[in-house]
């Protein structure tokens, strides 16, 4: 008898480390982050069929958040300084013209609000004319918030306070194939956010649905790890010394494999980071 959906969640929340009860309460309060990437090296078929799955795995990420109780959620498109690779640009534009349709309707279907920010995306950007319909056909979905970060830069950021300030404070970060955030970075929104890193590719056919709600539980469990601990944690003697003792005699480091759970083809491998060292979950 196959386990159902529940039985399956309930296995990841063990496996993992976070409990139903504390993805429940936590839910609400966090909003992820999420810098998609691997459009180009993640998939066989080269040319515009990454971009537009990189699309949709963010609106079906976003729909499974939203069962989590998750009410926002950012999404990085691309920065003004991909425009060094024009070649790159035309493959984005492209793509999210194409798989705009479609994109629509799972939006509306899954009550998904969007909404945008970044460098002139109502006026002169490429994609003005798809954000202005996105924003206002979608204006009344209440389901969850999916913020959209394009033509951005950080210079962009602090010089328009008023706009800055309309994206939600993040409270993870998560980067997919590349272990840094330089260029991706929100000023004032992301100051007690920690690091998630994800090896592979946001290519929606490479990912099964029960992978994207381990992933979900992946970034409470950050989150969770480290509430307290960014930029003004005060510690008591006996946990200064439980931290010193596990991450500089022990070098701390947990290794958690869910893929028995999950049984997916495509096996999947995330690092977070918790006071004690890194745990890395293969999933």
């Amino acid at each position: 008898m196959e386990e159902s959906a529940q039985q399956l969640l309930n296995s990841l929340y063990a496996r993992i480390g976070v409990n139903e009860s504390q993805m429940r309460r936590f839910a609400r309060e966090v909003t992820p982050y999420l810098i998609l990437d691997g459009h180009r090296t993640g998939i066989q078929k080269v040319g515009t069929q990454g971009y537009k799955e990189g699309a949709l795995f963010s609106l079906k990420f976003a729909s499974i958040l939203k069962e989590f109780g998750f009410t926002k959620v950012v999404y990085m498109i691309h920065t003004t300084r991909n425009r060094k690779t024009p070649e790159r640009m035309k493959l984005i534009f492209d793509a999210i013209r194409n798989v705009f349709p479609v994109f629509m309707d799972l939006a509306n279907e899954e009550d998904i609000r969007l909404i945008y920010h970044g460098k002139d995306i109502y006026t002169t950007y490429e994609l003005a004319e798809e954000i202005l319909q996105a924003e206002w056909a979608t204006q009344h979905n209440a389901g969850i918030e999916v913020h959209y970060l394009t033509n951005y830069s950080e210079e962009w950021a602090i010089n328009n306070p008023q706009e800055l300030y309309r994206i939600p404070t993040i409270n993870v970060a998560v980067r997919f194939t590349k272990g840094h955030i330089s260029g991706a970075y929100v000023p004032h929104r992301m100051e007690r956010a920690p690091f998630v890193y994800v090896q592979n590719a946001s290519i929606l056919s490479r990912w099964s649905d029960i992978q994207l709600h381990a992933l979900a539980i992946i970034l409470m469990r950050s989150f969770i790890e480290n509430s307290g601990f960014i930029g003004s944690k005060m510690y008591k003697e006996e946990e200064r010394e439980l931290i010193m003792h596990r991450r500089e005699e022990e070098l701390y480091e947990e290794n958690i494999d869910a893929t028995d759970i999950t049984k997916h083809g495509f096996k999947k491998k995330a690092v977070i980071f918790t006071p004690y060292g890194p745990v890395k979950i293969l999933f």
